[in-house]
């Protein structure tokens, strides 16, 4: 809908409404926006903080157990141990305890023969008495010179005393062979004590392969579909659902993937409840906006809707019009400025009809007055070929001479191309020269390539004038030159004189910036006052005179070629 359709009525609640309801949504949106953001940054730092905690404590603890193998294998023959039979198995145990104290208790040590039997162990409840040595953790330890680890899959997740990752390390006997394996390993228990400490807020850890095989569970219980969501929504590209937010890392060593699902700083429950607030205010404000902008509208729409009937009325024509006042406010100064505005308007109108009235009397006698002039330019046309006939050339010449100055005078056009005005400029001196007996001469030097330039009527003659009846004025052979140049985008005229030079007093009110009427010198007042009326302020005459020598006149004005618009 077009906004002029809406009253103003209308237009005062919409506005009140917007005024009242945008801040305040835009200001709610912001703040939970913000506080959202702010908060999950916040719960993003904890948990990758906590993450890379957790991942550095496993570091650590397998690190300090790869330490622990190798010392083992570096401080006595182990080879021979396993050699010597059970007479050894009191120094084998000693060993193998006091690398489980380096761990803290962290990890359990064994140790097995060649062909992955197992001699001895700190564990109580006796792990798997024998292990494979052509595949798995052993045939890797065989094949490498460092201590190799590896995740232990676990078949029952809610028991600590599962296995969960193992570390081991091939003895080398003295031939050159394997003479066995020293195998650390840490359980579901052990691991729990190591990282759980680390875990707050609600946040739960998941260990698991590479193939994201779960391994290891902070609730020790079998959260494999959890993993399998997770690991779907990762591949998928999908953010974690819920209320909890994934951070995953990886343990060097063993090559575990750790997963810490996170609680997330604002619950869905608590965004939707913000929301509902947010909701509960946006009414509330409403209901105000409602109620303040009927008030609004009630108080203020009557003398608005009073000024607008009174308005329709003088678009009627109806100028007796007024608005009845008594209010202080601003409606009552509006009420008041309308009544004087009306009162003027019917006085101008009064004006303007009696303006009018005197307008066509006036028109009315131009009209009459144009009669005289055209029996006056036919009586001398008849006169000019009267003299041809009786062979009178300066009669002739007068009387044509004259007649084209009346044509050029009673025309309504007000602009001419300059070669017309020089036509009519030669015309004038021919008149003067027959008057003054040849006492002056006139010389017109003006390029061409101005001559087509569009100029006021009858702004030369005057100047010419002036020259020949009060520059030359007791001169017995003057000149005059009337010459013309173009000056960035402006053409200037100039009438030149070598007779007595002008007055300073005269000379100083001609370049005065407003013309000013001076006695005996009309073209000097009307030329500059016909170039500011239609060129403008900066263009008009120029005039510099120097005594005994003579008068320089220039008028200034913009070019103008023909079929260019006047300005």
């Amino acid at each position: 809908m077009k906004r002029h359709a809406f009253s103003f009525r209308s237009q005062l609640f919409l506005g009140t409404l917007l005024v009242s309801l945008l801040p305040l949504f835009l200001c709610s949106t912001l703040m939970l926006a913000v506080f959202s953001a702010t908060a999950k940054q916040k719960s993003r730092d904890e948990g990758t903080a906590m993450e890379q905690t957790l991942a550095g404590q496993l570091n650590s603890a397998l690190q300090e157990q790869n330490d622990a193998l190798l010392a083992l294998s570096q401080e006595q023959d182990a080879a021979a141990l396993l050699a010597e039979g059970d007479d050894a198995a009191q120094e084998a145990y000693i060993d193998l305890y006091r690398a489980a104290n380096s761990t803290g208790g962290a990890a359990d040590f064994s140790l097995y023969d060649a062909d992955g039997v197992l001699r001895y162990t700190t564990r109580e409840d006796n792990e798997a008495v024998k292990l494979p040595v052509y595949w798995g953790l052993l045939r890797r330890a065989g094949m490498a010179q460092q201590p190799v680890f590896a995740a232990q899959l676990v078949s029952d997740l809610t028991s600590r005393d599962s296995m969960c990752v193992k570390g081991a390390l091939a003895l080398r006997a003295s031939t050159g062979g394997t003479a066995g394996y020293l195998v650390c390993s840490m359980s579901l228990g052990q691991t729990e004590t190591l990282l759980n400490g680390q875990l707050s807020g609600g946040a739960e850890l998941y260990i698991v392969t590479e193939q994201w095989r779960l391994v290891y569970s902070s609730r020790l219980r079998d959260d494999t579909d959890r993993i399998d969501e997770m690991r779907m929504q990762l591949f998928d590209g999908v953010a974690y659902t819920g209320d909890m937010e994934g951070f995953i890392g990886q343990e060097p060593l063993s090559g575990l993937v750790l997963i810490l699902d996170y609680p997330a700083a604002v619950s869905t429950d608590a965004l939707a409840l913000m929301r509902t607030v947010s909701l509960m205010f946006g009414a509330v404000s409403l209901l105000l906006c409602v109620l303040v902008s009927r008030w609004l509208a009630n108080s203020q729409f009557k003398p608005i809707g009073e000024l607008s009937d009174a308005m329709a009325a003088v678009r009627r024509g109806d100028l007796t019009v007024r608005i009845p006042a008594g209010r202080r406010d601003e409606f009552g100064r509006l009420a008041d400025t309308f009544n004087q505005m009306t009162e003027r308007l019917e006085e101008h109108v009064r004006e303007q009809v009696q303006h009018q009235r005197d307008l066509n009397d006036a028109q009315i006698r131009q009209m009459q007055a144009q009669l005289n002039p055209h029996f006056l330019y036919n009586t001398l046309d008849t006169m000019k070929w009267l003299a041809k006939i009786h062979q009178l050339p300066e009669v002739a010449s007068l009387a044509g001479n004259l007649a084209a100055i009346l044509r050029a005078s009673i025309n309504s056009e007000q602009f001419v191309p300059l070669w017309r005005e020089l036509e009519l400029v030669e015309q004038y001196v021919g008149i003067q020269t027959i008057r003054f007996s040849g006492r002056f001469r006139c010389i017109i030097s003006v390029p061409e390539a101005l001559q087509s330039c569009i100029v006021p009527k009858l702004v030369l003659q005057p100047m010419v004038e002036n020259a020949i009846l009060h520059g030359l004025d007791g001169c017995a052979d003057g000149c005059i030159y009337i010459y013309g140049w173009e000056t960035d985008g402006d053409i200037s005229l100039s009438v030149t004189d070598d007779g007595c030079g002008l007055p300073p007093d005269i000379l100083a009110r001609i370049n005065e910036p407003q013309p000013k009427l001076l006695e005996g010198h009309l073209g000097l007042y009307n030329v500059p006052t016909i170039l500011k009326l239609h060129y403008g302020a900066q263009y008009g005459l120029r005039a510099s005179s120097i005594a005994g020598v003579g008068t320089t006149v220039t008028l200034v004005m913009p070019v103008q070629r023909e079929g260019e618009e006047k300005c």
